[in-house]
């Protein structure tokens, strides 16, 4: 079953709509969730301590029918070529965070890090200082 690696931050349900004569509200005819959550903290994460609290890539799979409709849709179609989306073809699941690892990320919508920040920028103070957990 083909799958959708994401680096993107935010989940993505792309859409197509059937736009009535005379105006309207236009009617949703088909749409595909493509699941986001790259480079956002997760909880269960740092709570287990496994070294990181977020995923590098994120993977979604669809039936050869949506990626059918993804492939002709416009706005998967800029994701995919700006580098955030990419469809892997196999009968066995893969590893999204090795594949995300050669893709682009989504640096708009990510969470800002320690090394996202510098002294320039008075409204991100966190370089230089230690984070304390709130979690116990």
């Amino acid at each position: 079953m083909p799958q959708v690696i994401s680096t993107l931050t935010d989940s993505v349900e792309y859409t197509t709509f059937h736009h009535q004569d005379g105006g309207g509200v236009p009617e949703p005819i088909k749409s595909v969730l493509i699941k986001g959550g790259a480079k956002l903290a997760q909880r269960k994460l740092v709570l287990l301590g496994e070294g990181k609290s977020s995923k590098d890539g994120i993977s979604t799979e669809v039936t050869d029918e949506e990626l059918s409709f993804l492939q002709g849709h416009p706005l998967f179609q800029t994701h995919l070529k700006n580098g955030y989306l990419e469809v892997v073809k196999t009968v066995a699941p893969v590893d999204a965070e090795k594949v995300a690892k050669d893709m682009a990320v989504d640096k708009k919508s990510a969470q800002l890090t320690l090394e996202d920040t510098d002294d320039k920028n008075p409204d991100a103070r966190l370089k230089g200082h230690k984070v304390k957990s709130t979690i116990e």
